[in-house]
């Protein structure tokens, strides 16, 4: 394991990053001159250890707002992988794997048409809204705005009956489908989530 790499900020607080690259705030009190610009982990520790059983309240503070710091930074990694924990967790069950690969891929496809509704790459919503004048473009017929809202529609309620059929098996839903099974279309162009 490395050494944190510290940078002085004025003579009594320094900005340390571990071996890993997450910054830390330590605070000593003592001349930059006393205290070495590369600190050993240990001596950090030793130092932080000090600071919080010192009467300084300046020095607890910093001790309790680097350990805050240290906590808040774990539950946003915890957060971050919950949901390739919860997947994995899924993926290990058999009787599940068919019916997470049709959610994702149903969900990806909803999800793909919310996008080519926000986008509107034809212009759809403001020259071809109605079913009944839809875009021909070169010969090919490109529909209309509400005949792609009718698609996104369509796609959400294939999606809504893998959902019925994994839970029918046993299976949760998995957090695409979850996620894209109930949003409402976009009302116009731009409008995103």
């Amino acid at each position: 394991m490395g050494e944190p790499v510290c940078n002085f900020v004025t003579s009594k607080l320094y900005i340390c990053k571990s071996p890993i690259g997450h910054p830390v705030e330590i605070r000593f009190y003592g001349t930059q001159t006393e205290v070495e610009k590369n600190l050993s982990l240990i001596t950090a520790a030793q130092q932080v250890i000090e600071n919080a059983e010192s009467d300084n309240l300046d020095a607890q503070f910093a001790v309790l707002a680097a350990a805050t710091n240290i906590l808040s930074e774990a539950e946003q990694d915890d957060a971050k992988a919950k949901p390739f924990e919860d997947e994995l967790e899924r993926n290990a069950d058999d009787k599940c794997k068919d019916h997470n690969f049709k959610m994702d891929s149903q969900a990806a496809i909803v999800e793909w048409r919310y996008n080519e509704l926000i986008a509107d790459r034809y212009n759809l919503f403001i020259n071809n809204k109605s079913v009944s004048n839809p875009l021909i473009l070169n010969g090919v017929n490109k529909g209309s705005w509400d005949g792609h809202v009718d698609q996104y529609k369509y796609a959400q309620g294939v999606l809504r009956n893998f959902i019925t059929k994994a839970s029918n098996a046993g299976c949760l839903a998995t957090p695409r489908a979850d996620k894209w099974v109930n949003i409402e279309p976009p009302s116009q162009p731009g409008s995103s989530l």
